[in-house]
């Protein structure tokens, strides 16, 4: 009876035994697989942060390049601005003049600066002469040849009635230009008025 619970006892130890070896052969193999997913996750977040450098050089290069186009561009509009200052210097622009049905602007304009400023102009000195887009009546652009004749009417356009007004033809940069220095302007001289009323 003793041998026979012994055996017993043996089997049972054997089978406790058994049972450890299994479960740490699983616990070890789970912290292998663990240890692998651990591993991995290290080596995805080194992917990472290899991949968040590079995108922030790219970003770096992109600014750059944006900050080196900008500067071309300025470069080029200031280009273009000065080209069309050179291409409107010859012209002016009056406002004011009624439209009529199929007028013939030439006609009128050479009527109008022989009539008002006493100079005697033949089509010849007219490059162009066209109404542009606006409200009514629309104001006229009158190119001429010679800058010349361009600088003897505009310095005479006191002469014109005061329906009538005669402007640079100018750029929209020359324009953003002169509303700044007449609101520089005005607001010195309202300085100006406070500084003579206080005093």
């Amino acid at each position: 009876m003793v041998s026979g619970r012994l055996a017993v006892a043996i089997r049972q130890l054997l089978l406790i035994t058994l049972l450890f070896g299994c479960v740490a052969l699983m616990i070890s193999s789970q912290q292998s697989a663990v240890y692998d997913q651990a591993a991995e996750a290290l080596k995805r977040l080194r992917d990472l942060q290899i991949a968040n450098r590079s995108l922030h050089e790219t970003a770096k290069d992109l600014l750059s390049n944006s900050n080196q186009t900008k500067e071309l561009l300025d470069k080029y509009l200031k280009q273009m601005n000065i080209i069309e200052q050179f291409t409107k210097k010859r012209s002016i622009i009056l406002r004011g003049l009624k439209e009529e049905n199929d007028e013939n602007l030439e006609k009128v304009i050479l009527a109008l600066i022989l009539e008002k400023f006493k100079i005697d102009l033949t089509s010849d000195d007219l490059e162009s002469v066209e109404r542009i887009p606006g409200k009514t009546p629309r104001a006229i652009k009158i190119t001429f040849v010679r800058f010349k004749d361009k600088t003897k009417i505009f310095y005479k356009r006191k002469n014109l009635p005061k329906y009538l007004s005669l402007d640079d033809d100018i750029t929209t940069s020359q324009k953003e230009n002169r509303k700044k220095m007449d609101s520089s302007a005005e607001n010195v001289f309202k300085m100006g008025k406070i500084v003579k009323q206080s005093g």
